[in-house]
């Protein structure tokens, strides 16, 4: 189906109609709405709903009038979500997605600037155990409870999944866990969420959610508030740091090769200076850097497809540079000219319109320490603290 006119259908609720159990409906890119409560309604049918580009390209929209989607009619496993951003919802509760009495799988979605005037901003469960995996929910809202994810009763999985800049009045910013909403949290980044009373990253009540592999970070006023369970491997910070400094040469491990380049460089640091800049996930750490005319700025890959193109926001590139950063193009480095402007702003093409962006303060004098990247802490010279740095992150990166 195509917007355009050039699939069977015009809009995705008329595909769904028509679906029959087994049938896959293919979504071209394009923006699609409704004049409906929601923009699609899967009623309880055993199919397939997949974008055919992605979700960058694939966006269901509410307009801020409607909720993106809803599936309360016993939809299983086997009815399956994949490859959307759904965004603008607007609705009591869900307003991304409502799911109750169901268990839909959902895979490869952005959900981003969604707003519940109750529970549930980006995704609202209840009575239900969806799967929800490789997704992001990222800058949605609600008034009374979990502005990213509500969870009422129920085994939800949540997989691999990033929980960003979400934010409630009440409890849970990033998610609220109630009355036996027993998820799953598996390998997840849940980051700089906020609620206004308790558990900025997840609040929990009367429920025991299982966390593993997860990291936490600034999130406000707390991380986690109420029970929970896990198993050790997740992580808790104040501000979100990359992931593993002594990660040096970008390779996802602190190994040998790190441990050397540290040897090599031992001593003062060299200028001009070479400044690191580590995505993770969908951020680029740190965001704003004072650099001089004739410093470098090495960016670091740390997962997924993205790029590092400079131009205007939101979304304008200038030329000034673009490159690929993944696992074909792990490390980019830009020499900064003598001609180039005060400031120079920078984002991730794909992953833009979820505030993926940095800012390049530019000067004409040499600005501070480190003037190498294995100068870890900064401080000027490449020395023990460095050297234990790499020794104590030894291994995989989390």
């Amino acid at each position: 189906m195509d917007v355009n006119g050039s699939g069977h259908f015009l809009d995705i609720q008329s595909a769904v109609d028509a679906a029959s159990a087994g049938d896959e409906v293919i979504v071209l890119p394009g923006t699609y709405t409704s004049s409906d409560t929601q923009v699609v309604d899967l009623l309880g049918k055993v199919i397939t709903l997949r974008s055919s580009e992605g979700p960058e390209v694939t966006i269901i929209d509410g307009q801020s009038l409607r909720r993106g989607v809803r599936c309360d009619n016993g939809e299983s496993s086997a009815t399956t979500i994949e490859g959307f951003t759904i965004t603008n919802g607007q609705s009591g509760d869900g307003a991304g997605i409502y799911v109750r009495d169901g268990s839909p799988s959902i895979s490869e979605c952005i959900f981003t600037g969604n707003q519940a005037s109750d529970d549930g901003g980006g995704i609202f469960i209840r009575e239900g155990s969806p799967s929800v995996t490789n997704c992001m929910v990222i800058g949605n809202g609600s008034t009374s409870n979990g502005g990213g994810i509500f969870i009422r009763t129920g085994n939800p999985q949540l997989t691999n999944c990033t929980i960003r800049n979400n934010e409630t009045s009440g409890e849970g910013g990033g998610i609220f866990c109630r009355d036996g909403g027993n998820a799953s949290i598996q390998d997840c980044f849940i980051e700089s969420n906020d609620a206004g009373q308790v558990g900025g990253g997840l609040a929990s009540d009367e429920s025991l959610p299982v966390i593993g592999g997860t990291s936490f970070c600034q999130n406000s006023p707390s991380h986690i508030s109420g029970p929970w369970s896990g198993d050790g491997t997740n992580q808790f910070n104040d501000t979100c740091g990359p992931p593993c400094p002594g990660d040096l040469d970008g390779s996802g491990s602190v190994n040998v090769s790190d441990l050397l380049a540290v040897i090599a460089a031992w001593g003062a640091c060299d200028t001009p200076t070479v400044h690191v800049v580590q995505q993770k996930g969908f951020v680029f750490n740190p965001d704003e850097i004072t650099v001089a005319r004739g410093d470098s700025i090495r960016w670091l890959w740390g997962g997924g497809d993205h790029t590092v193109t400079s131009g205007t926001l939101p979304c304008d590139a200038d030329g000034l540079f673009d490159s690929d950063l993944d696992s074909d193009v792990p490390v980019f480095e830009w020499h900064v000219p003598a001609d180039a402007p005060d400031i120079v702003d920078y984002f991730c093409a794909p992953h833009c319109m979820m505030d993926m962006d940095g800012r390049i303060n530019i000067v004409d004098d040499g600005n501070g320490p480190g003037g190498c990247p294995e100068d870890i802490d900064g401080n000027g010279s490449v020395d023990v603290n460095d050297l234990l740095t790499v020794i104590g992150g030894w291994g995989n990166c989390p």
